[in-house]
């Protein structure tokens, strides 16, 4: 014969008067420190990555090449520079535009905007911003393309497309651009540098809350 006893309780395990398990809160102590870590490393990342782009747009303009203006359509005053080893053989080629405003005619400007690049060999390359393989935009200054020079005398002529009504509505009167060394990859680097960072942060957060949140187990 068997039967249930009722009054039988699990070895080991802490009841109150009542004969009620007693219960603790546990934390994770694990994730607590390797949370507030991923927390701060990824804070002092982003931080990195903001004062990279801020250089990097600062020397942009330091070290540019040529500057020249956009107004209008069609191709404006050409910008000439000699392409040597102090300036390293590949460039890119930056629109300066506000860093508020409307991000849908700003970026229109860039797609609207089309440069010719003639070495000193001869040989040509056409720069569209519409197609662009790395693009970035560093507080306002925003990537049109990239290109490699050889050694010498280097012409970079710019001009705005003709304006439709739906691609470049809310296009400004002018622009100034810019051409400095360095690929257009280069400028991405301080972007992705804050992604990681407040990826890493945002991660480390939620492990923390997590690890003070730990959960509840019963007394032993």
């Amino acid at each position: 014969m068997t039967w249930t006893k009722t009054d039988v309780t699990p070895v080991g395990v802490v009841h109150d008067g009542t004969g009620r398990p007693v219960s603790r809160h546990r934390k994770g102590w694990v994730r607590v420190v390797v949370g507030a870590l991923l927390l701060v490393g990824g804070v002092a990342v982003a931080i990195s990555g903001i004062l990279e782009s801020i250089e990097y747009r600062s020397n942009a303009f330091d070290e540019a090449v040529g500057v020249g203006r956009l107004e209008e359509v069609g191709p404006t005053d050409p910008v000439t520079f000699v392409a040597d080893e102090t300036t390293g053989e590949d460039f890119t080629i930056f629109l300066d535009t506000p860093d508020t405003g409307n991000d849908t005619h700003l970026e229109r400007e860039v797609q609207s905007t089309e440069c010719t690049v003639v070495r000193s060999d001869g040989t040509e390359q056409e720069i569209l911003g519409r197609i662009q393989g790395v693009a970035s935009d560093i507080g306002g200054l925003r990537s049109v393309g990239g290109f490699s020079a050889t050694p010498g005398e280097t012409t970079v002529t710019c001009g705005w497309r003709a304006p439709t009504r739906r691609l470049d509505r809310g296009r400004a009167d002018s622009r100034t651009f810019l051409v400095s060394p360095g690929a257009p990859s280069l400028a991405a680097g301080g972007v992705l540098t804050i992604f990681a960072g407040v990826t890493a942060a945002l991660a480390g957060g939620a492990l923390l809350a997590w690890g003070l949140h730990g959960r509840r187990e019963l007394a032993a």
